[in-house]
């Protein structure tokens, strides 16, 4: 990684991570507010437990949960999908512009005729890539344990925390397939479009998972499997998940780096 480059990539993407990051815990903050409100509502409860599993599965909610818990409430109308959709955006998007837009733009030609090699400019968009992830997922972190504080809401804080590293190696991933095949794409669409459409492919696949138990083997073949978040709020271990999610994530960058470095780019 080049410090020059990575310092340089970083102020041209700060903007949009703060944004990301602010606009997250900001919306947490508006949900743990309104929460009091919720839980003091019979209707509302009724409702809730009385969700088809079908619904619950497309918000992210497990079948057997209690839906009057906090952690279901967040996980239900924030965590489970949204939250998930929108780091996986944006790791897809900075992904392909760190790297497939640059190629596009011919803008790459400069590190490259800088006394740089290719795994140093590869390795050090990485950083900015992963960066933006980590700065986001502790924004979202920070987020839920400062409005739960404010509005005096009693959480399992250590819990959360490994929600966040649960997040951090999923989001992590999709954003190292996203530069795997942004650096092996022809033209900076194709990479979008590569990455987006094995992104949405998994998401359905674990949606259709959820709806009916005929379809139930379909999360082994899906990332989102491993993305649980109201389990994990509700005590389960993500050890598991978190370490084969970080080797599949060392291992696609390892490759990224190579077909970067041998790939003829036409700057």
């Amino acid at each position: 990684m080049n410090k020059g480059l990575y310092k340089a990539m970083l102020r041209l993407n700060l903007a949009k991570m703060l944004s990301h990051a602010s606009g997250i815990a900001a919306y947490e903050g508006l949900l743990a507010w309104v929460y009091p409100l919720v839980r003091k509502s019979p209707a509302v409860t009724e409702v809730a437990g009385n969700l088809p599993t079908a619904v619950k599965s497309v918000f992210g909610v497990s079948e057997e949960a209690n839906l009057n818990t906090f952690e279901a409430y967040m996980s239900g109308q924030f965590y489970g999908r949204i939250w998930a959709l929108i780091m996986c955006m944006y790791g897809i998007g900075t992904a392909n512009r760190l790297t497939a837009g640059l190629i596009d733009d011919g803008a790459l030609g400069y590190p490259l005729a800088a006394p740089l090699s290719r795994t140093e400019i590869f390795g050090t968009q990485t950083a900015v890539a992963l960066s933006g992830v980590g700065m986001i997922t502790g924004a979202t972190v920070l987020g839920i344990l400062g409005s739960a504080y404010v509005f005096h809401i009693e959480i399992n804080r250590w819990r959360y925390i490994r929600l966040g590293v649960l997040g951090l190696s999923f989001f992590t991933l999709i954003t190292a397939y996203s530069l795997l095949f942004s650096v092996s794409a022809d033209h900076a669409e194709e990479g979008m479009l590569y990455s987006t459409g094995i992104t949405l492919g998994f998401y359905l696949m674990d949606v259709l998972a959820g709806l009916n138990k005929d379809w139930a083997w379909l999360r082994r073949f899906t990332l989102f499997g491993w993305f649980k978040p109201q389990e994990i709020l509700e005590g389960k271990s993500p050890t598991k998940p978190i370490l084969a999610m970080a080797g599949l994530s060392a291992l696609t960058l390892a490759l990224a780096s190579l077909v970067f470095a041998e790939r003829d780019l036409a700057l």
